[in-house]
This record gives C-alpha cells, structure tokens and sequence, in this order.
C-alpha cells in the first residue's frame, strides 16, 4: 500500500512493515515503540527504536506468522473505509504489508478479495514472481516479492465493552 492508500506488487521476500488484525476495526502496526489510539477504537504499536534508528521489518510470511502468533491475521480489507483505517495506522513514509496475496488474490484468512485499491499499472507481477501486496506511500497498493522485508500491521480484537 502506497501513501495514497492503493496498492502496488512487490516481491514477497521484501522486508517491509506489516498489518495484523484481530477482529474488526482495530490494528496494530509494527515498527515503532509507543502507542497510538486512533479513531474508530484503532490502536497502533509502533516497534521502532529511535535511539538506534533500527527499524523492524518481516517478510510476508513473518509478517503473516508473528501476527498469527500474537494477534489474529494481517488485515483483510473489503472496503475503502478499512482501507482508510489501515492507511492511518502506518506511518505516511512507510510501506506495509497486508494480508493479500495472489492465490488468486486472496487475504491472509482464505477470504476472497473483492476489493482494490493498486496503484496506477498495478498489479503487474514484475519478474513474475509478485505474489504478496503492500500499501506505499501514497496510499496505494501494490504487489511485492513475498521474501522482501517490510514493516508490517497486525489486526487485534478490541478489549471488551465494560
């Protein structure tokens, strides 16, 4: 996803930043160390150290697993307002992965994708092997090479209602 908030592909090996989910409305970005509330009951942990500048960042398949591991998923999108949430939730500099993956396009929890949001020319599956998808910087989404590392965002449940 580009800062525009549409996708582009890029090689799944990337190291990027990533989206999580557990239950609706909530996600939790990986790649700084504090903690945002945002609207709409959003929360975003941010695990990126700025006394050493190091910046977190997984695979695809990382990202899918850490987030499996301590939330539920990275995060499906079906419409233009979750889009908006999960654009929110990264910082407007980075790109993140979500949890589309071309199987055919597929989110990470085995739902069909009915929505899009890919940049200009996207997807276009460079190289032939773009199966994974961030969100740039402008907003945008775009296939990936699955191994890059990127930043990452994982969906988390909201606490109950007291």
């Amino acid at each position: 996803m580009v800062s525009t908030g549409s996708w582009y592909d890029a090689p799944c090996l990337s190291l990027r930043t990533f989206v999580c989910y557990k239950g609706k409305k909530r996600f939790e970005f990986m790649d700084f160390t504090f903690w945002l509330k945002l609207k709409l009951s959003l929360f975003v942990a941010i695990s990126y150290c700025f006394q050493t500048g190091f910046v977190s960042s997984k695979t695809w398949q990382s990202a899918q697993a850490y987030c499996r591991e301590h939330y539920t998923d990275l995060p499906t999108i079906e419409n233009t307002e979750e889009n908006n949430d999960v654009y929110s939730a990264k910082p407007s500099n980075a790109q993140a992965w979500i949890g589309l993956y071309r199987v055919p396009w597929t989110w990470s929890d085995n739902t069909q994708s009915s929505f899009r949001f890919w940049r200009s020319g996207g997807p276009d599956n460079y190289g032939g092997n773009q199966f994974c998808v961030v969100e740039n910087s402008l907003h945008e989404w775009n296939d990936a090479y699955c191994p890059d590392k990127f930043p990452f965002i994982c969906k988390i449940l909201s606490p109950p209602e007291v």
